[in-house]
């Protein structure tokens, strides 16, 4: 936000311009170059050195939906583009009559306490700065949580009891931490644990009919107020990530001998492709345990999960038809020579085998050290450390490429396909190792500090000198990358 901060002999204000170091540090900003209206753009460089320039503040926070993308600057402005079939940019139009997309980044509202944001299947989820969750876009499956199943073209605040504008008859869901939105349910992870400040009760809204909820039962189908996820003695969670219909979340237990949190991560939702990690395709209700599962950085796709492990370690689970795990296959090499060997025996009908996703967790050094991991529709984004010691990175990709989410510039072929010998049904074993399931540099350059996902496109954020900048590549059918046009971009384009 825009609240000053007084400096100290212990936390000083080197330029003099109300940011202490460690704030500008956090905002991407040059502690050294006074910025004295705060807008991210250094005085000397600065129009108007005492005007917020509000067009130009660097985004510090970034998300991307089905066909719509979301910032958050350093002024605490939220800013929304791309589809607008449901009011998720929340421009205030009329849905079903005057909601047009837009293709570039525009303002929401006049607010400037926004602190994260998340972007679901049309509709949008914002947290601000006291605690409050807000939403707005499509509603018909209660992902608003307001109450209602009314679409909305504002943000509206998600209620813990009580309807629409206000909670009339209720209570607003407040102490809110992390927020996270999937294809048509949301996630909100309160500060309110006994064990830890940073950890907490979980709330869940939107569709429930695969158990995404993870309220035990997926009855109701929907719930358009938060339900805790649980139970009532859950009260410790940490991190938490949704994907289209499925949920991922660390339960926090304590601290171990060496200082370090301990973790456990739970799994709940849709599981036709395994990505719940249990070694099963079942879908679960209930949170779940996983299975040699700690890790603090989590992220969830289409029908896939990521995560980064605390010895930074990445590992994948789920559907990899199109090489989203990044293993280097688009089937599971466990089930191929058994598989093989069925089909030349002629005892298996091959096209019912499911070689397409892997239920339990596996490895892969994507060639770097992991900072930061993005889950798209069916593609995936890694950030890895650029050995700068900066905290940055370069961007890796891989996963399906139909509409240049991958923004690779350089195609790499070879002989990656792999076949059952004298296998009479070739192509359904075609293409077992392709190029796009092996991570492969987007830019060559470092300097990256944030990576999102949306369903086909993808968007980035690089660290200058004068603050963030904000990249952006791959489908722009509705100016979800926010370049000014509708042009696919098949390479990261700069948008501000």
């Amino acid at each position: 936000g825009n609240t000053t901060v007084y400096s100290s002999p212990t936390n000083p204000d080197t330029d003099n311009d109300g940011w202490t170091d460690d704030v500008e540090f956090a905002h991407s900003t040059d502690p050294t170059r006074a910025d004295t209206d705060r807008d991210g753009i250094p005085d000397p460089t600065d129009p108007d050195p005492l005007v917020p320039d509000i067009t130009q503040a660097p985004f510090v926070a970034i998300a991307g939906g089905f066909r719509h993308s979301l910032g958050v600057d350093a002024n605490g402005r939220l800013w929304a583009w791309g589809s607008n079939d449901f009011g998720e940019l929340g421009d205030g139009c009329t849905v079903g009559v005057g909601c047009a997309a837009k293709n570039q980044p525009a303002v929401v509202g006049t607010a400037t306490d926004w602190k994260a944001i998340a972007a679901g299947s049309n509709f949008s989820v914002a947290l601000k700065t006291n605690g409050t969750v807000w939403a707005w876009g499509r509603n018909n499956l209660g992902q608003l949580g307001d109450g209602t199943t009314t679409d909305r073209s504002t943000p509206v605040q998600v209620c813990q009891t009580g309807s629409g504008t206000g909670c009339a008859g209720g209570v607003a869901l407040t102490n809110v931490a992390v927020i996270a939105a999937g294809g048509a349910h949301a996630l909100a992870r309160r500060a309110d644990g006994p064990l830890h400040p940073d950890t907490g009760t979980l709330w869940a809204w939107g569709d429930n009919a695969l158990g995404q909820l993870g309220i035990g039962s997926t009855t109701p189908a929907f719930s358009a107020n938060p339900l805790q996820v649980g139970g009532t003695t859950a009260d410790a969670w940490r991190s938490v990530a949704a994907g289209a219909n499925h949920s991922v979340a660390n339960l926090f237990s304590g601290i171990d001998a060496n200082g370090l949190e301990v973790m456990q991560i739970y799994s709940w939702g849709a599981n036709e492709s395994g990505q719940l990690a249990q070694g099963f395709t079942d879908a679960l209700a209930h949170p779940t345990p996983v299975a040699n599962g700690s890790a603090p950085i989590l992220s969830a796709g289409g029908s896939h999960t990521t995560v980064i492990n605390r010895a930074s370690t990445y590992f994948a689970v789920g559907r990899l038809t199109d090489g989203e795990l990044g293993i280097g296959y688009v089937l599971d090499p466990n089930k191929f020579d058994a598989f093989c060997a069925t089909v030349i025996s002629g005892t298996v009908d091959p096209a019912s085998v499911a070689l397409d996703w892997i239920p339990n967790w596996v490895s892969k050094d994507l060639g770097g050290l992991p900072l930061a991991v993005a889950a798209g529709g069916v593609h995936t984004l890694a950030l890895l450390d650029d050995g700068t010691g900066n905290g940055t990175g370069r961007i890796y990709s891989f996963g399906a490429n139909s509409r240049g989410q991958l923004g690779r510039q350089v195609a790499v072929s070879g002989p990656f396909a792999r076949v059952c010998p004298f296998n009479p049904f070739r192509s359904r074993v075609e293409g077992d190792l392709l190029d796009n399931s092996i991570a492969r540099p987007v830019d060559s350059n470092p300097g990256w500090v944030a990576v999102a996902a949306g369903s086909l496109h993808s968007l980035a954020l690089k660290k200058t000198a004068t603050g963030n900048r904000l990249y952006a590549w791959g489908d722009n059918s509705q100016g979800q990358l926010g370049d000014g046009t509708f042009t696919l971009r098949n390479a990261p384009v700069l948008i501000r």
